[in-house]
């Protein structure tokens, strides 16, 4: 297979898609609450909470849209999502072909290590493009209706595009890992240690 590009996209098509769908779905979902949020609702229920906990997950300013999409769509639901797509694609890279026997015959082809991580890495880059802008699609669709004009189309795309070099960086721990040690475990182990640490610090 000349194109290693080409056959991991084509191999993984199902799965990235479901994840474009299931991000910008869930994305779109929460951000449609926001006019309830609005309102007062869950503004009032979050002044019950701590204020260590309010500033951990951001939720001093839930009433304005921004605050409110950088409290949960933004702030935890979505980049969760995303996070998994990006270990889970970047553990099957490299450690995921070793551990099924299918790295050694992919070798076997003209193909060097290092064009094999290269498109790996790209295949991963691609998908984290797709679902951030699947993501983007879905939040300027709901945009009108949730009363979220006070964030513009830039500031959409500009988090849209953190959200991609959250899932890149995340996957590229992963493909890191997974080709050092050829473990698939290990390889989901490390990178979610390090998520986990990371959104504690």
């Amino acid at each position: 297979m000349p194109d290693v590009l080409t056959k991991t996209l084509w191999d993984g098509r199902r799965g990235l898609a479901g994840f474009a769908a299931g991000t910008a779905l869930i994305g779109a979902i929460y951000a449609g609450f926001y006019p309830q949020v609005a309102d007062g609702a869950m503004g009032q229920t979050a002044q019950g909470f701590s204020p260590a906990l309010r500033e951990a997950l951001r939720m001093d300013d839930l009433t304005s849209a921004a605050g409110y999409l950088g409290s949960s769509v933004f702030g935890i639901i979505v980049p969760l999502v995303a996070v998994i797509f990006g270990i889970a694609t970047g553990t099957r890279a490299i450690a995921g072909d070793e551990e099924a026997g299918y790295l050694d015959l992919l070798l076997a082809h003209p193909v060097s290590r290092t064009r094999l991580l290269l498109h790996r890495f790209a295949a991963l880059t691609a998908g984290a493009a797709l679902i951030a802008g699947v993501v983007l699609l879905a939040m300027l669709a709901v945009r009108p209706g949730a009363r979220l004009d006070s964030i513009s189309v830039g500031q959409f795309t500009a988090q849209c595009l953190a959200l991609a070099l959250l899932i890149i960086v995340f996957g590229t721990i992963a493909i890191t890992i997974g080709a050092a040690t050829g473990s698939r475990p290990a390889a989901l182990a490390g990178t979610a240690g390090v998520a986990v640490l990371t959104y504690a610090a």
